[in-house]
């Protein structure tokens, strides 16, 4: 049966069927601990669970789960301030676009102003963006990318540039 677990009990605990069988703080105190079991048996998305259930329960998270997830903080924090690269979870589809724009800029530029032909037109824009060499390959794709979103859809790239905006290189 789907939403139940393997003694045919409803999984979610606010289902009708406890209000009938058992409180709901029986049924949410069994969740938790089958959420425990999960964990120890070294799945990690079993805490992850237990916290939002928690949270939608409006209950303090069971001692089990508090040591893990202060580790995790930790861990978190310090990969934060190594200064991991990469995109941020929030930064998002805006961000990959206002990225692609500077690199389709940078071409746009070393075409029509620096004269380059589009072969060395990636390298030179690579250069302008990234000090070096090495990133042709990343310019072209994101060229191709606008180009090809820029004819599907128009007015895309619009609201990413102010008309007053300058770029600084």
């Amino acid at each position: 049966m789907s939403g139940c677990d393997e003694n045919g009990d409803p999984l979610d605990p606010l289902h009708p069927w406890y209000t009938d069988q058992r409180t709901r703080e029986e049924a949410i105190s069994e969740r938790l601990e089958k959420f425990r079991r999960a964990f120890n048996d070294g799945h990690q998305e079993a805490l992850e669970a237990a916290l939002k259930q928690c949270d939608a329960a409006g209950r303090e998270l069971p001692g089990w789960a508090v040591r893990p997830l202060a580790e995790s903080l930790q861990r978190d924090r310090r990969n934060e301030s190594r200064g991991q690269r990469g995109r941020k979870p929030w930064e998002g589809q805006h961000a990959d676009d206002m990225e692609d724009l500077d690199r389709f800029e940078a071409v746009r530029e070393a075409v029509a102003v620096e004269g380059y032909a589009w072969d060395d037109a990636y390298a030179a824009a690579s250069r302008v963006l990234y000090g070096h060499d090495g990133h042709e390959d990343a310019v072209k794709k994101a060229h191709q990318r606008v180009k090809r979103r820029m004819e599907a859809e128009p007015g895309r790239y619009l609201a990413l540039r102010s008309p007053c905006r300058r770029r600084v290189t």
